[in-house]
Order: C-alpha cells, then structure tokens, then sequence
C-alpha cells in the first residue's frame, strides 16, 4: 500500500479535503479546509515495505487526521507514529502542523526539533528546542539536545551554562559532565576536561565515548599507559552510553511494533538479566515475523543461557531453515551443547563450520576444548594450533595451546604460547599470570610457578585488582608452607 499525495492524476479525480482510496494505494490531495489555516498538505508515505500491522496502525493515523485535519493532537500523533519507523520527513510535516494548529504544545516542538535533528538540520531543530525549552523550562532532555546543537555551533558560553543546569538533573548528569569535559577541552584546559570526563565515568563506567575522550586528553599530558587503557576501554563500549531519560522519545518507540523493535527491546531485558522475559518478547516478534533470522538466532543464544534444550533447537532448526550458511548458529548451539556436556554433539556442530571455515579461530577452540574434555588431546592440540595460527595475538587460545603443550610436556614450546598470553600488561595481564602459574604448578614446575604467581601479585597491587590479590596470596602463602611431600 501506498500513502502519497498527487497534484495531477488520470487515475484518480482531484477532490478538495478527501481521501481517496484506490488499487494499491492511498491518496491525499489536501488537508486543509476553507477558513481553516494555511497547512502543509500531508506527506507522501510510501508503506508498503512495512508488515500489514505497521501499514494499518499508520492508515489509522492517516484516517484520525482527515477526520479532523484541524486537531493538533492528531497530527503530532500522526508525526509521531510516522517518526517511530524513521520516515522523518513526513513526520516533520506532520509536526509541522502540529505546530501551526497549537503553538503552546512543548511536546510537538520537542518532536519535530528530534526529527529535525536526526534528518541533519541541526539549524531548525535548535530553533525548535528553543522553543520546547521556553515553553516547558523543566523537561531536562530538550536542555541536553540544545546544549549539543549550541557546543557543535561553537557558542560554548551558552552551551556550558545548559550543562551545568543539567548536573542538578540525576539521569542526565553524565551527559552533562561529558559536555562539559568537551568545552573545557576545546578551551585548552586538559585538567578540568580529564576531571568532567571521569565524573562522567564515576556515573557511567561504560559511556564509550568519554573513554575515548580521555584517551586524547591523557596523550596530551604524556601518560600514555592510561590513554592506551582507556582507548582500550573505548574500543570494547564505542557504541554505549547513559540512557537518556527521555519520557517523551520512550513514548514515540513505544509505538514501533516491528520486529526490529521487539529485538532492540528484548537487549535491553537481556542486559538487564531478565532472560525469561527477553525470550518471551522475542517469542511474539517471531511470531509476526517467523522469517526473522535475527530473532530465531537471539532466541537460540537467551535458550541457551535459560538451558531449554527443546526451544534452543527449534530456533537452531529454524535458523537454519532461513538460511542453512549461518556458523553463528553453529557455534551458539555448539557452545550450549558443551555446556551441557554434550560434547559429541557439540563436535559435530563445530564441524560443520569448520569445513566451510578451517580458520575459524571461536570454533577451532571450542572443538579442541570439547575433545580434552574427551581425551582427545592430539586432536585438541591440532585445533589449538589452527586457532592460534588465525588469530596469534589472541591472549586467551595462546593461553589455552600453552597449557595444553604444558601437560604434554612440551614445556620448551609451552612457555612461549604461554609467556604472549600475559602480554601486553594491561587489566587482563594478571589473570592470565595467575591462571598460568597454576598451570606450571599442577605440571610439578613449582619454582616457575611462583615467579609467575609474583608477577601476578605485583600485577595485581599495581592495578588494585583486590578479589585476585586475596585468591594470589592465600595461593602464595600455600606454597611457601611446607611440603606436605
């Protein structure tokens, strides 16, 4: 179906303020009524992408409207259905009438200055936050999105007085902080930036960008072991951040009934640990939407955790029935197979990707774990080597190959696998230091042992890493006890 408008059409005869309905599609040619105000006409919407839910909940809001084209609220949630499935521009006309029909509403300028935002005219959507902010001074969200617009056009003065109004605002604070770093760090002032970004840390420990803000800024001082850690950290959270505490955007996505909303949903309870309940919204989007691989694949991981066998291979099976080259599949039932301690099963599924993907570095490793638990050492042995060939750096199968070469006696070959698992030294160095000095010690090599069990510790005091230093020194003070051979 198709919502569009039309000026000029064989098809269809051209009537003043009425929908007209035809074969494929959806009309409107004017909106607005004699002596009613000047209104853009409504937007021309292609829908025929969406399911047949989606379609008909935006020709409900189309209908609401021609209706009672003069009625703000049914144009703003007209505006706001259309924006919840990102067809910003006819959301911003929508908005746009909103605005003319009602000019008191903070909620209809805060909408469109958020459309006009996302669509890249960050001109209009200033004058727009301007507004809602005049209008309603205490919704915090709109003073955030105008501080950014004022700091990315350079007016820092304006923009630093709108953060600091937000640090009295808890959900915002840091955000706030975060901005402010910004502006100090554009003024030159390094120290007070590094002390707005850690606050903003202190508050959100995985807020991705600021890593990476205090990254440049600890390069700048020169200490450049802690920007490595933090560009690091910036590396593994580049994409996370406080959520924003914003009533009325939670409303619009609240309307988004696509799959894709259902998946981004089901995260958030995921992330929260509430797998039942993640795995419950996603059973109703696959429902709607049985071709989503996306979905059938989330569902196999969250059964995997929940360790409902009979669901996770329903999902794996239908996964595979979407779409038979998915070895992300493969390997999230093989892993759920060998935690249950299937481990021929789950040798079988590791197989499967790794006769399309010899090097594929997860499934060799999770097949060579199956086959120790099994005894198969020389096979285990030959699928460590293939991982640590596709990917040499990667600390945890060199610490695997390692300890594998130790208990074969291989301890020449062993200390090298094992000596690059504790590099470089950053927050992970000391658990692969005490995990290999365990190692060395159930292979006899005592004295190797706690030179590696003395790193780990000094590793550990340095980094005050103080649930392993207890483990380190209770392990420590065993061994320099006496023998009991």
């Amino acid at each position: 179906m198709t919502v569009t408008q039309r000026t000029n059409s064989t098809l269809i005869l051209v009537v003043t303020g009425i929908l007209v309905v035809a074969v494929g599609g959806v009309y409107l040619f004017r909106a607005s009524q004699p002596g009613t105000p000047e209104l853009p006409l409504l937007p021309a919407i292609s829908v025929d992408a969406f399911s047949a839910p989606i379609q008909e909940q935006i020709r409900a809001a189309y209908r609401a409207v021609q209706e009672a084209p003069e009625d703000a609220a049914l144009n703003r949630q007209l505006g706001i259905v259309l924006h919840a499935y990102k067809l910003n521009a006819g959301a911003i006309s929508s908005y746009q009438r909103a605005r003319l029909l009602d000019v008191t509403s903070y909620e209809t300028a805060y909408y469109l200055g958020i459309a006009q935002l996302q669509s890249g005219n960050d001109d209009t959507a200033m004058e727009q936050m301007h507004a809602a902010l005049v209008l309603n001074p205490e919704y915090p969200p709109a003073r955030l999105r105008l501080a950014d617009l004022l700091m990315k056009k350079g007016q820092l003065e304006e923009a630093g007085t709108l953060y600091m109004a937000l640090l009295e605002s808890p959900a915002d604070t840091a955000r706030a902080h975060y901005g402010l770093g910004q502006i100090a760090s554009r003024r030159g002032d390094t120290p007070a930036a590094i002390a707005h970004y850690q606050e903003a840390l202190q508050l959100f420990e995985s807020f991705g960008p600021v890593h990476y803000a205090l990254a440049l800024a600890y390069r700048d001082q020169g200490e450049t072991r802690v920007a490595d850690q933090h560009m690091a950290h910036y590396r593994q959270y580049q994409k996370h951040g406080p959520p924003h505490n914003d009533p009325l955007l939670e409303a619009l996505e609240e309307l988004d009934i696509s799959t894709r909303a259902a998946i981004r949903r089901a995260r958030q309870l995921f992330d929260s640990g509430h797998y039942a309940e993640s795995a419950q919204l996603l059973e109703e989007a696959v429902a709607g939407d049985p071709q989503s691989v996306e979905a059938h694949m989330k569902l196999v991981r969250l059964y995997s955790l929940l360790r409902d066998f009979d669901q996770l291979e329903k999902h794996y099976r239908a996964v595979l029935a979407l779409d038979p080259n998915q070895p992300a599949a493969h390997l999230l039932y093989g892993q759920a197979l060998g935690d249950a301690g299937r481990y021929e099963q789950a040798i079988e599924s590791f197989h499967k990707i790794i006769e399309t993907e010899p090097g594929n570095v997860k499934a060799n490793t999770y097949l060579a774990q199956a086959c120790e638990e099994l005894g198969r050492n020389g096979v285990a042995l030959r699928h460590y080597r293939a991982a640590v060939a596709g990917e040499p750096n990667n600390r945890f199968v060199n610490y695997l190959l390692g300890r594998r070469l130790l208990v074969d006696g291989q301890t020449k070959e062993a200390a090298a696998y094992l000596d690059k698992a504790t590099l470089p030294e950053d927050e992970h160095t000391v658990i692969y230091l005490y995990h290999t000095a365990i190692a060395l010690d159930t292979t006899d090599k005592r004295e190797q042992a706690q030179s590696y069990l003395q790193r780990a510790r000094d590793v550990a005091l340095a980094g005050g890493h103080q649930q392993l230093l207890g483990d380190i020194m209770r392990t420590l003070a065993q061994w320099q006890g006496p023998d009991p051979q």
